[in-house]
């Protein structure tokens, strides 16, 4: 089957009105897309809720378009329905700060490229709403929460660092003078790194209780215990996933989130086809080589937000974009990898297709002494030099005990949201 941002476009319901957009109050416009020609949309409230009619089974498509009548219509949401009157949100107009929504429904996850064999079979999954961190978590962010947990009960938390560049260091021995290259700090608004697996889910549980929500985690199935201190190897019974408070996302969220609607596009932005060059460079993304001016390093986290500056060769300005993608999210290409929930298995994706666990799927769902335990981890960093190893699709592990490796690791969370 080939997949395209044409699958099923046959027909193209009412416009949806134009409503404010989260991003810096720009219009954006709603169209619903099916395969019925009596679809019609019947309301649209400034909630962000549509109801629309559908006189039979389908499947549709929600699109997007920044901007009328030129700008190009893309996904947004896609799911199938049944026949009858349906309420879907689009949008939340007051997200928690720093968060962006998630809609619920399906989205087509994996790789039909061929650039990761963990990632096939590509599938229609479901994901429920949730809200995420538009940006990845701070030093700033990382620092306001740790002080807070050290004082109650989470007093193993590191220190951790703002990001990580790169610098070159004169050596002077027995053998001459070499360069010497070392990685230091950057900065307290760069993403945190240095702190393992662990420690983003214990400073989850912090940043809840501080924030007065329910924490996700806990060490007993019973969900009694509060994870606190201590490296605990946790399955997904160890979570209370109707929480209010924060958590890391599952992959498929995450994947979810990084795609923004669009369908097997490589990046968080249009980017559909091959050569990857074509659609990336250092205006749009950190990673090795890329020629941003964090090139050898990591940038604060929401740098590409349109104020970002990049220079070609000759030291000339170019042209620039804000680059948070149509859900409202930055940095889901590079800067650092991203920890999620799920324990790393390379037929993650095979099992749940075969198991029919393709709603909300969390991973495996218990631990595998047997194996050495690894938690994945997506999106790539400024150490990246493989453009295939940016893409939306693309999955990778660490190891959770591990926080110095580059210091290119980092995380951001998600809460969830009502339907």
């Amino acid at each position: 089957m080939h997949f395209s941002r044409q699958i099923l476009h046959t027909f193209f319901a009412i416009l949806a009105l134009a409503t404010t957009s989260v991003l810096a109050d720009a219009p954006r416009f709603f169209r619903v897309v099916s395969d019925d020609a009596e679809s019609e949309i019947v309301e649209f409230l400034p909630s962000g809720e549509m109801t629309w009619i559908s006189p039979q089974t389908n499947r549709f498509h929600v699109e997007v378009n920044m901007d009328l009548p030129e700008g190009p219509w893309f996904t947004y949401i896609s799911d199938t329905v049944t026949n009858g009157l349906h309420q879907i949100r689009l949008f939340d107009p007051a997200p928690p700060p720093g968060m962006a929504y998630i809609p619920a429904g399906e989205f087509l996850r994996g790789d039909i490229w061929g650039g990761d064999a963990t990632a096939t079979p590509a599938t229609w999954v479901w994901v429920s709403a949730f809200h995420m961190d538009r940006t990845e978590v701070s030093k700033t962010l990382w620092d306001k929460v740790r002080d807070w947990g050290l004082t109650n009960g989470f007093t193993d938390l590191p220190a951790g660092l703002g990001g990580g560049r790169r610098v070159s260091q004169i050596v002077t021995n027995d053998s001459g003078i070499s360069t010497n290259w070392v990685t230091v700090e950057a900065g307290p608004e760069h993403p945190v790194t240095l702190v393992n697996w662990y420690d983003a889910v214990k400073w989850c549980n912090a940043r809840s209780l501080k924030e007065g929500l329910t924490p996700a985690y806990f060490i007993d199935t019973s969900l009694t215990t509060l994870y606190r201190t201590g490296q605990v190897d946790l399955a997904n019974a160890h979570v209370d996933w109707e929480s209010t408070g924060y958590r890391l996302p599952t992959e498929t969220e995450w994947e979810k989130a990084a795609r923004g609607g669009l369908i097997q596009h490589h990046y968080a932005w249009p980017s559909f086809g091959l050569p990857l060059n074509l659609f990336i460079d250092g205006t749009k993304a950190n990673y090795w080589n890329s020629g941003d001016p964090f090139d050898q390093g990591t940038t604060p986290v929401g740098y590409y937000d349109g104020n970002q500056i990049v220079t070609n060769a000759m030291g000339d300005p170019l042209a620039v974009q804000d680059m948070a993608n149509a859900y409202g999210v930055y940095d889901m290409v590079g800067n650092v990898w991203e920890w999620c929930w799920d324990i790393f298995s390379p037929t993650t994706y095979q099992w749940q297709v075969d198991n029919n666990d393709l709603r909300d799927p969390r991973g495996p769902p218990h631990l595998n002494t047997n194996l050495a335990l690894r938690r994945t981890e997506r999106g790539g960093s400024w150490r990246t030099e493989s453009l295939n190893d940016l893409r939306a699709a693309t999955r990778w592990w660490w190891f959770p005990s591990e926080a110095t490796q580059n210091l290119n690791r980092g995380f951001r969370t998600v809460r969830r949201a009502g339907e």
